[in-house]
């Protein structure tokens, strides 16, 4: 956010991403991991920008600052399924849930703005939460062949660099601070067990981090339905 400027898009406008570029590690406080885009103003040039700030369609976004589902209402998360142009305003396709017991769901159009719903849009940790969590699998597979829940490898590095040995003052920079967390031995030692439930629809994850002298030293995953 601190380098130099050499171009500027406006929000909301939709990028096209043609490819991924990077190690995927923070480096010095900066994700390496780059897309390549089209210019959304010159189709006929690209430009390569970070990819911490942007995501891809299906977008899901909430100002929760609960562990978990709390009765039926969820009117604090909403689902972003894609953005179209009318009259050179944008708008998004936005579904949220009216009940999470009987999944009554509702689908309309709404202006795009920095905020919906009092939900911010812009740099949303929650999205960032629910990436790493809707990824989590398939980034362990690419490295290891093999399809786990659970990592102790610090080695094995997920979207927004989150792995195994980061301090976990940065884990909340990127995820927010959406927990619940208890004391537990982990290997003999003590320990802490932070829970994340970027939950949604009827369905979600179940994300938690062990954590030992502000390091992470294990992440396991569960499929919630």
């Amino acid at each position: 956010m601190g380098a130099e400027i050499i171009g500027q898009i406006s929000y909301p406008e939709v990028l096209y991403v043609l490819e991924f570029r990077g190690s995927n590690e923070m480096v010095n406080g900066v994700l390496d991991r780059w897309a390549k885009v089209v210019n959304p103003k010159d189709s006929f040039h690209t430009c390569w920008i970070n990819s911490y700030f942007i995501a891809s369609f299906p977008v899901v976004l909430s100002a929760r600052t609960i562990p978990e589902l709390s009765g039926d209402d969820d009117n604090d998360t909403i689902f972003i399924r894609s953005a179209y142009k009318l009259r050179e305003n944008m708008y998004f396709r936005i579904e949220s849930m009216l009940s999470g017991s009987w999944h009554d769901d509702t689908t309309f159009n709404l202006l795009a703005r920095p905020v919906i719903m009092e939900i911010p849009v812009i740099n949303n940790p929650w999205t960032r939460l629910f990436n790493f969590s809707e990824n989590f699998r398939t980034r362990l597979y690419e490295q290891t062949n093999i399809w786990e829940t659970y990592t102790e490898n610090p080695e094995h590095i997920f979207d927004y660099g989150i792995k195994v040995g980061m301090n976990f003052n940065s884990l909340i920079d990127i995820v927010g601070d959406v927990f619940t967390v208890n004391s537990i031995t982990w290997s003999g030692i003590n320990a802490l067990r932070y829970k994340y439930y970027p939950c949604y629809l009827g369905a979600g994850y179940e994300i938690e981090f062990i954590v030992v002298d502000d390091r992470v030293v294990r992440i396991n995953f569960t499929l919630i339905k």
